[in-house]
């Protein structure tokens, strides 16, 4: 199974998990998407659609609070710039302290903590092109016993240095990304579309 955003395929978790901000839709494709997805989605696809710019200045906030210290706040906000430029500003911060006890050292693991942005802008280039940019930036720091999770921070000479990237949660995955597309919609013809994709992310680890 593989993660996508606009059709773009996303495969770390801090973008999966920044995929929920401000969306329009989720698509779930079953079965083998190869075709316009690679080789890995054997299993199917989820593809995470965002919210694009509205033609009316206007938003929202949202605040979900919880136990162990949750605090999950999320607004978006839409500043049409003129007639055929259109902007969509989202944010959300996610924070949530550690449920496990660690008995070796003493401290709780399993928190979270993340910040994820998106900029997104359309224009009407004429009546039959439309031009849609999105920017995202991620940034997280994870505790949490994910599959895949990196517990271990290796170095040539020493190996695995457990007082900072620890077996079984003793350490954290610091984790940031950012990533541009673009997509250009034109109506050649009456009875042709032309629709083109460029994107690309970038992880980096801290």
């Amino acid at each position: 199974m593989v993660s996508a955003i606009n059709g773009h395929s996303v495969t770390n978790s801090i973008l999966s998990d920044a995929g929920f901000l401000d969306l329009d839709r989720v698509e779930v494709l079953k079965g083998p998407q190869g075709t316009l997805n690679g080789r890995n989605a054997v299993g199917g696809l989820i593809n995470y659609i965002p919210k694009r710019p509205g033609n009316e200045f206007g938003g929202y906030a949202k605040v979900r609070l919880g136990d162990f210290d949750l605090a999950h706040l999320q607004a978006a906000i839409d500043i049409p710039l003129s007639d055929s430029v259109r902007t969509r500003i989202a944010v959300q911060s996610y924070d949530r302290d550690g449920w496990v006890y660690n008995v070796h050292t003493k401290n709780q693991v399993d928190d979270r903590s993340q910040m994820d942005a998106r900029l997104s802008i359309d224009w009407d280039i004429n009546d039959t092109t439309l031009l849609e940019l999105t920017y995202q930036v991620n940034e997280g720091e994870d505790k949490r016993f994910n599959i895949g999770q990196i517990y271990c921070d290796k170095d040539p000479l020493m190996g695995c240095d457990p007082y900072t990237l620890g077996k079984m949660g003793q350490g954290s995955h610091s984790a940031g990304a950012f990533g541009g597309a673009f997509y250009l919609i034109a109506n050649l013809t009456p009875a042709a579309t032309y629709d083109m994709y460029q994107g690309a992310y970038q992880i980096k680890r801290y």
